[in-house]
């Protein structure tokens, strides 16, 4: 039996129903730590070990996703990438080429390209608040590398907000919002003209593409490298849809078989084909036509070698501490604190955090 840990959740009846539900299987879209710390899963690292094969199949990284300590507590079936994408004919128009784009002046300079030949650089669908999000989360990664990251998410003794990595995320978004690149408006996102959208969910791009008819006219950007980087450009943030065992089946063994039969090539090919999900596994066949450009090419990015897949912060640190620094950024785009000051405060707060905790 499959169980939608998240409809549970959110039902009326959770007080009522959760207790008694019997699963073997839980679907969950973010792996809980809690529930990991509670015993709810089985650790699945033993059949991972016995089927290397199985093990090697996944895309770069994410099986780091489902892991705690030496255990790994869910089998991605797909992941959801965040990065962004770009219209192409916009970019011609404005003598942009996206292969010319590696860095973050380069891309600077396409916006300010794009901006010249009166186009909109960038939008979203999503408010002001989150919008920075994505820049500033892939900053912090590149400025910091995954340590900086950990050391926050684990309550770290010295882990600590005021340094540079994420000084600099904050200028670095802000950036884009100073020069006017970023307007955040629905109908830009929904029908143009914007060039560049932040990508957060594939269902965010059902009023711009037909479902019958793949578009080839999008392409993808890769996040640009920053100068003095302790992280790579090989870094993508994505998050994974899993499924987990109960630590209370009595069929551990039909269970992973069931997982197998999840990551095989068919089914992974029909998320691909018929939902538009970047499949878990790297060797997929599939048939180019029934898939959108845009995603074709997420595909190619992250299966090559290196290729590391790093949670979304607020996934990694959980919601208390994401506000924590997200409350500041928000104050740097709107050119209320400077980033040391924003990073002061967000230290304060976390300082606060950790000693409840």
């Amino acid at each position: 039996e499959l169980s939608d840990r998240k409809s549970l959740w959110l039902s009326d009846l959770e007080a009522e129903m959760q207790p008694s539900v019997e699963t073997d299987l839980y679907w969950d879209y973010d792996l809980s730590r809690k529930n990991v710390a509670e015993g709810e899963y089985l650790d699945l690292a033993p059949y991972l070990n016995q089927d290397s094969d199985w093990k090697q199949s996944f895309r770069g990284g994410i099986l780091n996703q489902m892991t705690v300590e030496d255990g790994v507590y869910g089998i991605p079936l797909s992941i959801n990438y965040s990065y962004l994408y770009y219209d192409i004919e916009l970019f011609e128009q404005a003598g942009v080429n996206a292969a010319d784009i590696e860095t973050w002046q380069d891309f600077l300079d396409a916006c300010r390209s794009l901006k010249a030949a009166e186009i909109e650089p960038l939008s979203s669908s999503l408010d002001f608040y989150y919008e920075p999000e994505l820049y500033a989360a892939y900053a912090v990664y590149r400025f910091g590398g995954r340590e900086a990251v950990e050391a926050i998410g684990n309550l770290d003794k010295n882990a600590t907000f005021f340094q540079p990595c994420f000084e600099r995320a904050c200028a670095l978004a802000a950036q884009l919002y100073e020069e006017n690149y970023v307007q955040v408006n629905d109908s830009l996102y929904q029908s143009g003209p914007a060039a560049i959208f932040r990508h957060h969910t594939m269902y965010q791009l059902s009023e711009r593409f037909d479902n019958e008819a793949p578009r080839e006219d999008f392409g993808v950007l890769p996040f640009p490298q920053v100068q003095e980087p302790l992280g790579t450009s090989k870094q993508w943030i994505g998050v994974a849809e899993n499924i987990a065992v109960s630590s209370k089946t009595e069929h551990p063994e039909l269970a992973v078989e069931f997982l197998k039969y999840m990551t095989s090539d068919p089914v992974q090919r029909a998320l691909l084909e018929e939902a538009w999900q970047v499949p878990a596994v790297q060797a997929v066949d599939y048939d180019v036509e029934k898939v959108p450009r845009h995603i074709r090419e997420v595909i190619e990015y992250t299966a090559q070698e290196g290729v590391e897949t790093f949670p979304p912060l607020e996934w990694r640190w959980g919601l208390d501490i994401y506000n924590v620094f997200y409350s500041p950024l928000d104050s740097v785009v709107r050119g209320e604190q400077t980033p040391q000051e924003a990073m002061r405060s967000a230290q304060e707060e976390y300082q606060a955090l950790r000693k409840s905790a």
